[in-house]
């Protein structure tokens, strides 16, 4: 049992650091997009807006990531750092 749970917080230690390296190059990105305008380009991820409307209930929910050249490369950073 104690190795299942070492398993888990090891994919969540993956995901947490792919996903900061995806936020720290989304925004390296967009800080040199002025210098480099092909950085700014962004492609949207996800679904935009679902909403369900009932009689007296409204349930709107989205998920959108953009992910720029800058933050693929981010994340690919992260991964090979955790795999060291």
């Amino acid at each position: 049992m104690d190795g299942l749970k070492r398993t888990n917080r090891s994919v969540w230690l993956v995901l947490l650091i792919v996903a900061i390296g995806i936020i720290i190059g989304n925004m390296a990105g967009d800080a040199m997009s002025s210098v480099l305008p092909f950085f700014s380009k962004s492609i949207p991820i996800g679904m935009d807006d679902f909403s369900l409307k009932l009689y007296i209930l409204d349930f709107h929910f989205g998920f959108l990531v953009k992910l720029n050249v800058m933050g693929l490369i981010g994340g690919v950073i992260g991964l090979l750092m955790v795999n060291r």
